[in-house]
C-alpha cells in the first residue's frame, strides 16, 4: 500500500471516530472523556491500524477490526484501563490482541473457515501474534518520535525560532561539520549564520526536543512519575533523546 493510500484510509477511520464521539456523547456519557479517548486514538491511529493489518494481512479485515476497536474504545468499553495496572500502550495492545483472537475464533465458530486446514491456519495466526506485538512497539516508538517532531515544528512556528529546521538539518546530514551546516542553512533559509550559532541552536533544539518527547511519553502513560517515565523511555529505546535532562 502506498503512503498516500495508507493516509487516506487513516483519514477515513479517524473521521468516523469523530462521529462515534458525537453519537456517544449524550447524557449517559461524559463527553469530555469521550473526546479525550478519541484524541488518543487519533494520535496513534497508525499503530492501531498497522497492528490489526499485521495480524490479519487483510486491509479489509484491518479496517473492520480498527473500526470495531474504535467503537468500543470511544464508548468507554475499556474505561477500566489504569496506569497503575501497566502502561497504556500495553493495555491497548492487549485489547487489540483480544479483539483479533475473538475475530478468528468467531470465524471458526460460524463456519466461515469450513475446512480443517483453514481453521488450523487461523489458529496459527492467533499463536503468531507475539511477532506482531514486537512490531507494535516499534511502530509506537516511531509514532512517539513523529509526534515530537511535529510538536517541535509547531514550537518553531509559534516562537519564531529555527529549532525544528536546524535539528532536522542535522538529522539529515549527520556527518556534516558545523561550518557545512551553516552553509546549507543559508541556502535553505537565506540567512547567514556562523558555525557557533549552529552549535548553540543545536544544543537548544535538542533540549527542547527532549522536553517535548518527555511530555508526549508522559501523556501516553498518564503519569509524570520519574520512574515510570524512565522505564518507558528505556523500553522504547528513547533515552538517548533526553540525555542530560531532569525527568
Amino acid at each position: 500500500m502506498s503512503s498516500r493510500a495508507f493516509e487516506s484510509r487513516l483519514s477515513n477511520i479517524t473521521t468516523n471516530w469523530d462521529e462515534l464521539v458525537a453519537a456517544h456523547g449524550g447524557k449517559n456519557e461524559d463527553r469530555d472523556a469521550a473526546m479525550l479517548r478519541s484524541q488518543i486514538l487519533r494520535r496513534y491511529a497508525g499503530c492501531v491500524y498497522q497492528y490489526t493489518f499485521g495480524a490479519t494481512k487483510s486491509h479489509h479485515a484491518a479496517e473492520d477490526l480498527t473500526q470495531e476497536f474504535a467503537l468500543r474504545f470511544v464508548r468507554g468499553d475499556f474505561r477500566k484501563a489504569n496506569p497503575s495496572r501497566g502502561r497504556f500502550r500495553d493495555y491497548l495492545k492487549a485489547s487489540l490482541r483480544n479483539l483479533i483472537t475473538d475475530f478468528y475464533r468467531s470465524q471458526m465458530a460460524e463456519g466461515v473457515l469450513e475446512s480443517s486446514l483453514a481453521a488450523h491456519n487461523a489458529a496459527l495466526k492467533i499463536e503468531s501474534l507475539d511477532v506482531v506485538d514486537i512490531a507494535f512497539s516499534a511502530k509506537w516508538r516511531e509514532r512517539v518520535l513523529s509526534i515530537t517532531w511535529g510538536s517541535l515544528q509547531s514550537f518553531e512556528s509559534e516562537k519564531s525560532n529555527y529549532f525544528y529546521s536546524i535539528l532536522r538539518l542535522r538529522a539529515e546530514n549527520p556527518e556534516s561539520s558545523s561550518i557545512e551546516l551553516a552553509k546549507q542553512f543559508d541556502k535553505l533559509h537565506n540567512k547567514k549564520v556562523s558555525s557557533d550559532w549552529i552549535r548553540q541552536n543545536l544544543r537548544r533544539a535538542r533540549r527542547k526536543f527532549g522536553e517535548l518527547l518527555i511530555e508526549e511519553v508522559s501523556r501516553t502513560l498518564n503519569s509524570t512519575d520519574r520512574d515510570d517515565l524512565d522505564a518507558e523511555l528505556a523500553s522504547l529505546g528513547l533515552k538517548k533523546y533526553v540525555a542530560g535532562l531532569d525527568l
